[in-house]
């Protein structure tokens, strides 16, 4: 009879259980997505509607960091509809919004993972329109890191023209008619 020697192995029960895929402790999210920000943007525009001569609306963008790291260099765009303006009068954005309406980029630096930047409103003019026009106004967020998704990074809303204003038309409803 031939004996043959095999080479004896030895293997930890904690190296054999993660080779059977069946550790103790839930698998470590690859490097590459540990610590990536997450940007989400919300719009929204006061009032929805105007009426046919144009008026003047609030843009409010909120931007949201859902991931675990830092958001750097912060940048939202708006897409006003073509022919808008900068609304009339003191534009004051929160402390840390640097904003330019040439271009209609605005810069906010760095928004921690889980964080929540600062409300930011632009007043906006639009210009004349018909009764029954409908305007987009967009706005979209970018960071200099490389996010989880980007999928949810830009936002937008409507404006519509109408023939009078929301609050003259309830008016009218109200006052009595002519003898």
């Amino acid at each position: 009879m031939v004996r043959v020697a095999l080479p004896l192995f030895v293997v930890s029960a904690a190296v054999a259980a993660a080779v059977a895929g069946m550790g103790s402790e839930p698998a470590a999210a690859p490097s590459a997505l540990r610590g990536r920000p997450d940007l989400v943007v919300e719009l929204t525009v006061d009032p929805a509607e105007i009426p046919p001569a144009g008026g003047d609306v609030q843009v409010a963008v909120v931007v949201r960091n859902l991931g675990s790291g830092p958001a750097t260099a912060v940048v939202v765009t708006l897409r006003p509809p073509p022919g808008s303006t900068p609304a009339a009068g003191p534009e004051r954005p929160p402390p840390r919004w640097q904003c330019d309406h040439t271009v209609w980029r605005c810069a906010y630096g760095t928004l921690a993972g889980g964080g929540e930047a600062e409300t930011l409103t632009v007043p906006l003019h639009l210009p004349v329109g018909s009764a029954g026009d409908i305007a987009t106004v967009s706005a979209a967020a970018t960071t200099s890191g490389h996010e989880t998704s980007t999928d949810d990074n830009a936002a937008r809303a409507e404006v519509a023209w109408v023939g009078v204003a929301s609050d003259e038309r309830s008016w009218s409803l109200l006052a009595p008619a002519p003898a």
